[in-house]
């Protein structure tokens, strides 16, 4: 072997350190975004299930039955992509000294500051009927699918329970 270029070689271009260390920084910050999106999946997880538990162990005390369907609020831990879907859970308050009678659950639009709409239709909420003790909390589990041609912002709506006992719920998404 010789040290001379071989005639293959002559007049590829060599490639630049620069260029290297641009994509090399680009395909690190897309492994730290994968791994930040996949630990607020697993935060998310972890959260619902100690909200399980925790308020299995709050309500036993309190009523003497377990209470398998009550969970604290918990909120979306990211902001979610538009075509994206996104999973909370949102309190229904009773603060009333009697049950409720059985209702349902409805949403409105979702709206943002510049008047941008996401349909109430987006919104998954249970189809079930539900009864809130007196003077007690029920967690519902809510879905939003946003649309893939939704402009970022912020959007609030309502989860709003057909029975006048329970307080209408804020619905808040961000899309980014």
């Amino acid at each position: 072997m010789t040290d001379e270029p071989r005639k293959s070689d002559a007049g590829k271009s060599r490639v630049e350190p620069e260029k290297v260390a641009r994509d090399a920084v680009a395909e690190i910050g897309e492994a730290v975004t994968r791994v930040a999106h996949a630990a607020g999946s697993v935060l998310d997880a972890i959260g619902e299930a100690a909200g399980d538990a925790l308020s299995g162990l709050v309500a036993r005390r309190a009523s003497g039955a377990p209470a398998s369907a009550v969970v604290p609020e918990l909120t979306p831990l990211h902001p979610v992509q538009a075509g994206n879907e996104v999973t909370t859970r949102l309190r229904l308050t009773n603060a009333a000294d009697s049950a409720t009678e059985p209702f349902a659950l409805t949403a409105t639009d979702l709206v943002s500051d510049t008047g941008e709409r996401i349909a109430a239709g987006a919104v998954s909420l249970s189809e079930d009927m539900r009864v809130v003790a007196a003077n007690a909390t029920d967690t519902v589990r809510v879905r939003v699918n946003v649309p893939a041609d939704a402009k970022p912002a912020v959007y609030t709506g309502e989860v709003r329970p057909t029975d006048d006992r329970v307080a209408p719920v804020a619905l808040v998404i961000e899309v980014r």
